[in-house]
């Protein structure tokens, strides 16, 4: 533990140093590798905060029991849903509440899925209703079975 603190202070060091370094002398090509490696890491260590914030505290997070939204769902539509397992909730839960990975230059960013993509998802894995939905039972399925408000500005419901 010794050891990593102190490794921790060196490395502050080096970059505050670094940082003045890049200021002082901006024209050197070293200063301007310096810089875009610098720039690199507080991109990377912005997505990494982002990332855990996500995880420590999600913008959406399951109920505590979803029995009564499950009998609505297969009162909703009986094909898919009467057969399901607690695995198959499971997977059918995910699309909605984790997190999605993308890309971003070398780093990879996690966020949660917006409400179109959550549409598209649901179709893809399950045709039986969902490819059917037209936009009112879109609603009927967000607003009365599934009790979501989605935020317009965040495209994420609360």
């Amino acid at each position: 533990m010794k050891l990593l603190k102190t490794l921790a202070v060196i490395l502050i060091v080096v970059l505050f140093i670094t940082l003045i370094y890049v200021r002082v002398f901006p024209q050197n090509y070293i200063s301007l590798k310096l810089k875009k490696s610098w720039d690199g890491l507080m991109r990377f260590l912005n997505i990494q905060k982002e990332n855990l914030l996500l995880e420590v505290s999600p913008p959406r997070c399951k109920k505590l029991t979803m029995i009564e939204t499950e009998s609505w769902l297969r009162q909703f539509s009986p094909e898919p849903f009467m057969d399901f397992n607690d695995n198959d909730w499971d997977e059918f839960w995910k699309i909605f509440y984790a997190p999605v990975e993308t890309k971003e230059d070398k780093f990879i960013r996690r966020r949660m899925r917006t409400k179109e993509e959550i549409e598209v998802a649901l179709m893809e894995r399950y045709p039986q209703p969902f490819r059917y939905l037209d936009d009112n039972y879109w609603k009927i399925f967000w607003d009365h079975i599934l009790n979501v408000r989605w935020d317009e500005a965040e495209r994420h419901f609360r």
